[in-house]
């Protein structure tokens, strides 16, 4: 069991058979619910439904049991229910099976289609872009890769100090505190303001060491992320925050920072407080699609036809669809003859055409971004989606 990744959207996106079953849970990574194996029943009760439907289209009981074998394996694992995230997206058809831990609720879903349904877990690899996370102490350099979900360490080392003692400890300078010489390979320990600590002879300034310390950070950084534009936040006191503010070189180092010591900080509780810094700039392309669409509104070059949507999205014309959470339209597309029908409820052989449309935008480059209802303006009522045009 993975993460959701873009390559796993697009491989899944590929897969077109009159078998594809997608079945969506919301799950618990913890307390009662696990303990009462509460996720795997709602597994198993979706399973029961996709056979009673398997069943029902004239499938042999004998063949729908050995293609649901590897969910009922999935089933019976009772470790794999102990490892969940907020969502479990599950995939099954003759071709193989695939199932994802979401860090995302999901609406509860048993579903036989052609298609894969993969709307739900589109923001997933369109909306939750990467920023970085730098912590900076005098006896510490940490630098972290993270998301709106994930956190995790980068190993920087070479390019960066580890800490203020690998910068002064090069440099040849008088080094005594009362009469004694200090040693290079002293426990040194941070102190109060730019002062260190040596256990076994004294305190020593280190305040003329702090730029070159600092400039080196950056570099190491800037070179790391080379050709980004991804947002770093800096987790640092507030003295040394001024300061690497007037040295740095990255051009998407925030002006905001999270002033604390980092290592008083546990990995969880940094990746939260530098995520809420962040947020504002990883939700900005959202913001600016939104106002592009208002711009544009009346121009052709936005729509909120589903028909005129779908046909769009395959024609490689959609730049940005806008889909709320858990709307299914359902109905039938026609490629060749570009005609689309629309059922007010799901019938045998339908398809979802918010999971087309999601699917041929993201196949075409474009971007889709979940929305609320109440984010797109005047939107007129019976409308579902929404869309910006590329031409």
């Amino acid at each position: 069991m993975e993460s959701f990744r873009r390559e796993d959207f697009e491989k899944l996106a590929q897969i077109t058979n009159e078998l594809c079953i997608s079945i969506h849970i919301p799950t618990h990574r913890k307390g009662m619910e696990v303990n009462e194996n509460y996720d795997r029943t709602n597994f198993k009760n979706h399973l029961q439904t996709i056979r009673q439907h398997l069943e029902s289209l004239g499938y042999q009981s004998s063949y729908v049991e050995e293609l649901l074998q590897p969910a009922l394996l999935l089933q019976d694992d009772t470790g794999f229910w102990r490892e969940q995230l907020e969502g479990l997206a599950f995939f099954l058809c003759p071709q193989g099976r695939w199932s994802f831990r979401v860090p995302e609720n999901l609406e509860s879903l048993a579903l036989v289609s052609s298609k894969f349904e993969l709307a739900p877990l589109a923001p997933l690899v369109s909306e939750n872009h990467p920023f970085y996370i730098a912590g900076i102490s005098q006896s510490n350099v940490s630098f972290y890769k993270a998301d709106k979900y994930f956190i995790e360490p980068v190993n920087i080392r070479g390019k960066v100090p580890a800490n203020i003692k690998e910068v002064y400890e090069y440099h040849e300078f008088d080094r005594t505190v009362g009469g004694k010489k200090v040693s290079n390979e002293s426990n040194i320990h941070e102190g109060i303001g730019n002062i260190m600590y040596d256990s076994s002879q004294g305190y020593l300034d280190t305040d003329k060491y702090i730029p070159e310390f600092l400039r080196k950070i950056d570099a190491g950084i800037k070179a790391y992320l080379h050709n980004q534009d991804a947002p770093l936040v800096l987790v640092s006191n507030s003295s040394l925050f001024g300061l690497y503010q007037k040295v740095n070189s990255y051009n998407n180092l925030l002006s905001e920072g999270v002033d604390r010591q980092p290592e008083d900080l546990s990995m969880e509780e940094l990746h939260k407080r530098a995520y809420s810094i962040a947020k504002k700039e990883l939700e900005k392309p959202k913001k600016k699609a939104l106002q592009k669409f208002e711009a544009f509104a009346g121009t052709g070059k936005t729509s909120y036809d589903t028909k005129d949507i779908v046909i769009s999205a395959f024609a490689g014309r959609v730049e940005s669809l806008f889909i709320p959470k858990d709307v299914h339209i359902w109905g039938r597309y026609n490629e060749e003859e570009q005609s689309i029908e629309i059922h007010n409820e799901y019938q045998t052989g339908d398809v979802c055409l918010v999971n087309l449309a999601t699917i041929k935008t993201i196949e075409n480059s474009g971007i889709v971004y979940s929305i609320k209802e109440e984010e797109l303006q005047a939107k007129p009522e019976g409308s579902e989606i929404a869309a910006i045009y590329r031409y």
